[in-house]
């Protein structure tokens, strides 16, 4: 939209990019123990099982990215107690430092 006049180009179908994408499986990341105390394993599965490469951050309750890994266990003896957010890829689950 620009100056009160709209205008939309021609759509094009663009499907199979060869990309999975982890959101088609609501369960392929998964967090444990939950509540932590000592070392947060993360699993996943389907397409990503077995991809070392995917980047996992870890935010505080507040939002701020305080570390970044891709490593599939994470120590949490550092952390003070209190809830912590998880992304990998497209998802975020929530964790409890205790």
């Amino acid at each position: 939209t620009d100056n009160g006049c709209t205008d939309t180009s021609n759509c094009m179908t663009v499907s199979d990019v060869g990309y999975a994408d982890i959101n088609s499986d609501p369960n392929s990341l998964s967090i444990f123990p939950n509540p932590v105390s000592n070392s947060l394993s993360i699993q996943l599965s389907g397409p990503w099982k077995y991809n070392t490469d995917i980047r996992k951050d870890v935010y505080n309750s507040t939002g701020q990215l305080i570390f970044t890994t891709n490593k599939n266990e994470l120590n949490v003896t550092g952390y003070a107690k209190g809830f912590y957010y998880l992304k990998c890829a497209q998802q975020m689950m929530k964790f409890i430092v205790q």
